[in-house]
C-alpha cells in the first residue's frame, strides 16, 4: 500500500497585492518501484501590478529516493516558471518562461514537459463584438497571435513556432482561420531543418435542442516542402459531443494525418458520467495507427469534489492508463504519450 500526501500555505500582503506560497507534496512507490519515495517542494510568489499586470513565480525542486534506479539511490531535479499576463478590456497579453530539467516531476508529471525548455508570448485582441437576443456576451471577434520556442534539454532537439488567426465565438457557432508556421532542428537529423507553413482553420456548431455539438479542424501545409515538420502535417479532425442523459455524455474525436513524415490515423472515443455533484467518472479508448506502427489504450479515472463549508473543498481522484499495444513513437522536440487529438 502506497500513501499519497501534501498541502500548501500562502499569505496574502500589502492589501492582497502580493502572495507568497509554498507546497509540499510526498508520493511512495509505484508499480514499477514500490520502494521508491518521491517529495516536491515548491515556493511560488503572485504580485499585482496597478490594475491590468500580473506577475507569477515558481520555484519547485523533487527528490526521487529509488536504489533501483539512481546509482546513489537519489535523483534531484528543478523546475522553474515566470508568467507576466496583462489584461485589458479587450486585449490580453501573456509572456512566459518554464524549464522543467530532466528527471523533475512525480508520478502524474506530464512527459511532454519534463526536460524541456519553453520560451514564448501570446496575445488576443478583441476587435468586434455583436449582440444578440436572449445572449449576454453575444458574437465575439478576436485577432490571436502567438510566438513559441521549444527545446529538449536532453537532445538538444529544437522547435520554434509563429502562428495567428481570426477567430469568431458565438453562442451557437464558432469558427477561427489562420496561418501558423514551424521550425525544428534534431540532433538526430544533422545538417537538416523540418518547416511546416499552414493554413489553419476550424469550425464548432452546437444543436441545443439535441444536446449535439460538431467540430471540424483542418490544417493545410501551403508550403510544399519534402521536409515539414513530423507533427505539423496536413491534418482533418472530426468531432462530437453528445449529451446521453443529464449526467452522461459521449465524446468522440477522428484525427487523420496525410505528410511527408508522418501519416495516419488517431480515433478517440470516451464517455463522461456525473453520477452525482461533485464527482466525475471518464473511461475511453484511443487507437493510433501511424505509418507502419499502431498504439491502442485505455483510460479510466474518478474525481470527487466535497465541500465543507463555504471556504474549504476537498477533492480527492485516481486516474490509470493501459498501453493495450504498440510502441513506436514519432519524432518529436517534446514527445508525450499518448497523441490524442482529445
Amino acid at each position: 500500500r502506497s500513501i499519497n500526501a501534501g498541502g500548501r500555505a500562502a499569505r496574502r500582503l500589502f492589501d492582497g497585492k502580493l502572495e507568497v506560497g509554498a507546497t509540499y507534496i510526498r508520493e511512495e512507490g509505484d508499480n514499477e518501484s514500490p520502494d521508491a519515495v518521491s517529495q516536491l517542494a515548491a515556493i511560488d510568489l503572485t504580485a499585482f501590478i496597478g490594475r491590468s499586470t500580473e506577475l507569477h513565480a515558481e520555484y519547485a525542486r523533487t527528490r526521487r529516493d529509488d536504489a533501483a534506479e539512481a546509482a546513489d539511490g537519489v535523483e534531484d531535479a528543478d523546475a522553474v516558471l515566470l508568467e507576466v499576463i496583462h489584461r485589458q478590456e479587450a486585449l490580453t497579453v501573456t509572456a512566459f518562461y518554464r524549464e522543467d530539467e530532466a528527471g523533475f516531476g512525480l508520478g502524474q508529471q506530464s512527459s511532454g514537459t519534463v526536460g524541456i525548455r519553453r520560451l514564448g508570448a501570446n496575445a488576443s485582441l478583441e476587435v468586434g463584438r455583436a449582440k444578440n437576443d436572449g445572449d449576454q456576451l453575444g458574437t465575439r471577434h478576436f485577432i490571436d497571435g502567438e510566438v513559441l520556442q521549444e527545446t529538449n534539454l536532453q537532445t538538444g532537439d529544437d522547435r520554434r513556432s509563429v502562428e495567428a488567426q481570426l477567430r469568431r465565438e458565438g453562442p451557437l457557432v464558432s469558427a477561427d482561420i489562420g496561418l501558423r508556421y514551424v521550425e525544428e532542428e534534431f540532433s538526430a537529423l544533422p545538417d537538416s531543418e523540418r518547416r511546416s507553413t499552414l493554413l489553419t482553420g476550424s469550425v464548432q456548431k452546437a444543436f441545443p435542442g439535441i444536446g449535439l455539438s460538431l467540430t471540424a479542424a483542418h490544417e493545410q501545409p501551403i508550403g510544399g516542402a519534402e521536409d515539414e515538420s513530423t507533427q505539423f502535417p496536413q491534418r482533418t479532425i472530426l468531432g462530437a459531443d453528445k449529451i446521453l442523459t443529464p449526467w452522461a455524455t459521449l465524446n468522440a474525436r477522428h484525427e487523420m494525418l496525410d505528410g511527408a513524415n508522418a501519416s495516419g490515423d488517431n480515433t478517440t472515443v470516451g464517455v463522461s458520467i456525473l453520477p452525482w455533484d461533485g464527482t466525475e467518472v471518464t473511461a475511453s479508448t484511443d487507437l493510433v495507427t501511424q505509418d507502419s506502427s499502431r498504439r491502442l489504450s485505455a483510460t479510466v479515472g474518478v474525481d470527487q469534489t466535497i465541500r465543507i463549508n463555504a471556504e474549504w473543498t476537498a477533492s480527492v481522484g485516481v486516474a490509470r492508463r493501459a498501453q493495450i499495444a504498440g510502441n513506436e513513437l514519432p519524432l518529436d522536440v517534446a514527445p508525450d504519450f499518448p497523441i490524442s487529438p482529445l
